[in-house]
């Protein structure tokens, strides 16, 4: 097979997998690299092979064979030398990793991209692996490593004039400004990043759209959220956008149960949970257990419940993700104060307190004070809980600009009791 006719195929190939023909695609692809060979590929037929070994990883990812797109994109890597193929190849890597719960080999793999391309002085190459390096910090709970990394890749795209890079990045920053409960600057830098996602592609705006909505559903504006998810899992099933369905599926599970629809709601955290795990997707896997966990509580599945927060709880200290680690212990806390075991919900919530301290994760902190509250042994503790439990949420609310959001979170019921009680 000469030249032209490799890269006919290639073209063939993408072509398949834009329209969502990704067997088809794989099969072109593995054509390709079966026609060419990295000893004696010519220098004429390299770029064909290596864009084959590209995008093969990324259609195997997308069919949830994750080892393979992992050893897809190492193949890459190995035949990319040190030129700025190398740099997106150790990118891939790294996501990868992150994607299949190593965010550590993921942040070294972006670590080694990023060094590589500073020695090319290869600016969107420095972009892209900041902006991985700051979405391994987010899956590893390291916030404020996060927001450094983000800003900076922001700031490069920016420069660059790269719109749909800035709307991923934009997406990367809200979701850590919502882990922050900096719920302010979450809804804002979704909305722009929305806006921009809107005129590059339909992926990243179910993807955003799914985002923002669950800033919506933390504060309380259930109707923004369930316009916002429903949205996106429309979108994503008409473009086959696989990767974020399992993510816009939990958010609406959690609409769902909120607004008193639990068959529903819990239909659409069972589809999330087997969609994460069939396309290998751990932090959605993570995110979807704990989830499940609190809406099996509230419909009385404890012991449901009780083995999703386990599970929780295992795969967060294996994979060192002490956000998740504090959010499983969170749920399985709950179960135990359902029970009636006080003590050990106490225990559990301590846990908890320390690790939502050390990430910052101040959504999280307001309900694990307002939980030990309700358990506390006399009525100062009770104060002390409720009153801390009150600062953190007046701090995720009064920088709040939408004032009509604002009112809608101070208003809603458990937000009003916390803080009622603490003035009480």
């Amino acid at each position: 097979m000469n030249t032209a006719e490799l890269n006919q195929l290639l073209q063939q190939a993408e072509q398949a997998q834009s329209r969502q023909a990704y067997q088809e695609a794989l099969a072109d692809y593995r054509r390709i690299l079966a026609e060419t060979s990295a000893d004696v590929a010519t220098a004429a037929e390299q770029p064909a092979r290596l864009r084959a070994l590209r995008q093969q990883g990324l259609v195997l990812h997308i069919l949830g064979r994750q080892d393979a797109a992992m050893s897809s994109f190492q193949q890459y890597y190995l035949e990319a030398g040190s030129s700025q193929r190398a740099v997106d190849a150790l990118v891939l890597i790294g996501r990868q990793h992150v994607q299949m719960g190593q965010p550590l080999k993921g942040l070294a793999a972006h670590n080694e991209a990023l060094q590589l391309a500073e020695a090319l002085n290869d600016t969107a190459g420095r972009a892209t692996a900041l902006s991985g390096i700051g979405g391994a910090f987010v899956v590893l709970g390291r916030l404020e490593e996060a927001l450094t990394n983000l800003e900076r890749s922001l700031a490069l795209f920016s420069q660059l004039g790269n719109e749909m890079e800035q709307a991923r990045v934009g997406n990367q920053l809200g979701i850590t400004y919502a882990r922050l409960g900096m719920l302010d600057k979450a809804v804002s830098t979704f909305r722009r990043s929305l806006a921009l996602a809107r005129r590059t592609g339909p992926r990243e705006t179910a993807i955003i759209l799914g985002n923002l909505g669950q800033s919506y559903q933390e504060l309380y504006d259930m109707e923004q959220a369930l316009q916002c998810h429903q949205e996106g899992l429309a979108l994503a099933e008409r473009v086959g956008l696989r990767s974020g369905i399992p993510d816009l599926c939990r958010n609406l599970g959690v609409d769902l149960m909120y607004l008193g629809r639990l068959p529903e709601g819990l239909g659409y955290l069972h589809r999330a949970l087997e969609m994460s795990e069939t396309v290998g997707q751990q932090d959605e896997r993570l995110q979807t257990l704990y989830s499940l966990a609190l809406a099996e509580r509230q419909s009385g599945e404890l012991a449901h419940a009780e083995a999703r927060a386990q599970q929780l709880i295992a795969l967060a200290e294996t994979n060192k993700m002490r956000g998740y680690l504090a959010d499983g212990l969170h749920a399985l806390g709950l179960c135990k104060q359902a029970r009636g075991d006080a003590s050990a919900a106490e225990q559990l919530w301590q846990r908890a307190i320390f690790i939502a301290h050390e990430t910052a994760r101040r959504f999280l902190l307001w309900q694990l004070h307002a939980a030990m509250a309700e358990i506390a042994g006399n009525p100062d503790l009770t104060r002390v809980h409720y009153r801390i439990a009150a600062e953190v949420i007046e701090q995720i609310a009064y920088p709040l600009e939408d004032k009509e959001l604002r009112q809608t979170f101070l208003n809603a019921a458990p937000i009003r009791a916390i803080l009622q009680a603490a003035r009480g």
